[in-house]
């Protein structure tokens, strides 16, 4: 292995140019040595340091009193426009691409991904800003009557999307998760193939195995078969989410639930009594949410329903719970689990900021970064004041690492 002897002015441009832009900062280094070390690798982080740069300076400035002379600021062969990467603390907007067959792809799917224009329809990727990991969400079982369930998705993708992910969403079968020839099975994993190797954005996904797999329903228990059978392959994922997937069902057949996933995973689930008693994974069927080998959470919505994650439309006659708010809730922590767990590429001490309670800290933003957070983190930022809600976060990193913590707002009349 050879190492890099060349002088400071020779050094890459993008090493320079940080370390530039810091020397401009140093008249507010007093304020930031008062910041967390946490924090303070943050916002190295946005001026693009590699990760061991940035240790390298928070332990510098923190030990240190001068800052050495490199020159001015020089500029970078691809800058980052935007001047940060989209993160769940540091939201953009999103766009939206649909692609089928006739284009190559595999299925019918719907693409979510950070964008700073406004119509998602027409909006590009940001690009050159770091990479984003890929999340494959595959939807459950279509009611009589209703759309196609991949399009009913978009506020959970669109917040990842926001949140420096890109989303796939593929129109699939969703029946029978356990049987032994369900094609929904190679066709996800001809998604994970074909979005890394054919989609025309392919070079803004983080390499394997940044790549994490959330369903609903029937395609909660598809996405944990998948993650099950790709366990130490090529396209092994690194965490896992099941909103209610009604595991009880699979119970019932003559194969083991595939959940000795070695992963972090999140189950959700309501405490209705319609379909989502099938899901409700507590008393003598807890052992399912324990199998997991990796970090486990728990999100349960106290009443709440199978269909609370969609719009009605998509759930004709479906029974539904008394909180409007668990769409959002479970997106927000969808989204705060997957930045714990899988971050962004330049937001690599997410796991330390985010603690595993999945509660981030409130967003630091500058006048720019501003301008694109609207609505963003809503849900848990209304389930205080919001009647009749209630939810319910339980988490287990390890025997000796447990937490719980209880959400609600004022009970109905």
């Amino acid at each position: 292995m050879s190492s890099d002897n060349s002088p400071p002015n020779e050094r890459p441009r993008r090493e320079l140019t940080a370390l530039g832009e810091l020397s401009d900062l140093w008249r507010r280094i007093r304020a930031f040595r008062k910041r967390p070390g946490s924090q303070q690798g943050r916002l190295l982080e946005q001026l693009g340091l590699p990760r061991q740069e940035a240790l390298r300076v928070v332990r510098w400035f923190n030990e240190s009193n001068e800052l050495p002379d490199v020159g001015p600021p020089q500029p970078l062969p691809n800058p980052c426009r935007l001047g940060w990467q989209p993160s769940v603390l540091a939201p953009v907007f999103y766009g939206i691409e649909e692609v089928n067959p006739t284009l190559g792809a595999p299925a019918r799917m719907r693409i979510l991904y950070p964008s700073v224009e406004g119509s998602p329809d027409t909006a590009s990727v940001v690009e050159t800003c770091g990479r984003y990991p890929l999340v494959v969400f595959l939807h459950g079982q279509r009611r009589y009557g209703a759309p196609e369930q991949f399009r009913a998705w978009d506020l959970l993708s669109a917040q990842l999307a926001r949140s420096g992910y890109v989303v796939a969403i593929p129109e699939i079968a969703a029946a029978d998760p356990w049987a032994e020839g369900n094609l929904d099975v190679p066709l996800v994993v001809q998604v994970l193939t074909w979005m890394r190797s054919s989609w025309q954005h392919a070079s803004v996904l983080l390499p394997l195995p940044a790549t994490a797999i959330v369903g609903h329903s029937f395609g909660a228990l598809l996405g944990a078969r998948v993650a099950r059978q790709l366990h130490g392959g090529p396209f092994e994922v690194a965490a896992y989410v099941s909103l209610s997937g009604v595991w009880l069902w699979w119970q019932d057949t003559l194969l083991p639930p595939p959940l000795d996933l070695e992963v972090p995973t999140l189950f959700t689930w309501g405490t209705g009594t319609s379909v989502e008693v099938h899901a409700n994974l507590t008393g003598p069927y807890d052992h399912l949410w324990q199998q997991s080998s990796g970090a486990k959470h728990k999100v349960v919505f106290r009443d709440g329903e199978h269909w609370d994650y969609v719009p009605g439309e998509y759930a004709p006659g479906a029974v539904r719970g008394p909180c409007s708010l668990v769409d959002s809730v479970a997106a927000d922590f969808v989204t705060t689990f997957l930045s714990h767990y899988v971050p962004p590429e330049r937001w690599w001490l997410l796991p330390e900021i985010i603690p595993h309670s999945l509660i981030p800290p409130p967003l630091d933003l500058t006048q720019h970064q501003e301008f694109f957070v609207g609505g963003h983190l809503g849900g848990l930022a209304a389930i205080a004041s919001a009647v009749g809600c209630s939810v319910t976060h339980t988490w287990r990193i390890s025997p000796m690492e447990q937490g719980e913590l209880t959400l609600s707002g004022p009970p109905a009349p």
